[in-house]
């Protein structure tokens, strides 16, 4: 008996101590995990802001491909039945799908756009913007430009033209090996012709005030 009283507190001793190492590993795997899960938050966070910004680009493209599509179709973007009619003149571009702010299009660009003709019909405004030297590349450069409310990245106007290409819109690009240089190389060109200014890096505008002497022999 009293051997067996003595034996007690040992065996609860190396419980406990069991007990203590199991809690210690449990406590240590928690943390571990803890950690994981904040990493994981984090990228989830990171992935939310990334979708939401090409989110935001995919349906401003969207805006603009259906805007040039109604409107252009002498610039390879052919109509589809069940598009509503063209907006007059003074109508500003359509709205953002996700709420943005509204999209304004320069004067010169919707008198241009709510009257397409062809090439040799073309109207003053456009001869503003193109000239002998141009080709079609940097005119639909240019276009896609002109319908935009801002500056766009070099990005920015590389993707507005897959997105048309991969719809079928337009065979711009169509064979090109290498288009992110090649929408650079029009982009330069178009600067070095004052039809267009480079406002940020990698980022251009339509060059809104021609040269005087080109004013006068548009007029």
């Amino acid at each position: 008996m009293a051997h067996g009283a003595e034996r007690r507190p040992d065996l609860l001793v190396d419980a406990l101590a069991l007990i203590r190492q199991d809690r210690d590993e449990r406590r240590a795997d928690c943390a571990a995990l803890r950690d994981e899960l904040a990493q994981a938050c984090r990228r989830v966070s990171e992935l939310q802001d990334q979708l939401a910004g090409k989110e935001h680009g995919l349906e401003q493209a969207e805006t603009m491909y259906e805007f040039i599509e109604a409107r252009l179709p002498g610039l390879g973007v052919a109509t589809q039945p069940g598009h509503t009619e063209p907006q007059s003149p003074g109508t500003a571009f359509p709205a953002s799908p996700i709420g943005g702010p509204e999209l304004s299009v320069p004067q010169q660009s919707r008198e241009l756009l709510a009257n397409p003709q062809q090439p040799s019909d073309i109207p003053a405004p456009l001869e503003e913007l193109q000239d002998d030297g141009s080709n079609s590349l940097q005119d639909f450069v240019l276009t896609i430009l002109a319908t935009s409310d801002r500056a766009m990245h070099v990005d920015e106007v590389l993707e507005t033209i897959e997105l048309l290409r991969a719809k079928g819109r337009t065979e711009k690009l169509g064979n090109s090996k290498r288009p992110s240089e090649d929408v650079r190389t029009a982009l330069n060109r178009l600067v070095g012709k004052g039809r267009v200014e480079k406002v940020a890096t990698a980022t251009y505008a339509v060059a809104r005030d021609l040269p005087t002497a080109g004013k006068a022999e548009a007029a």
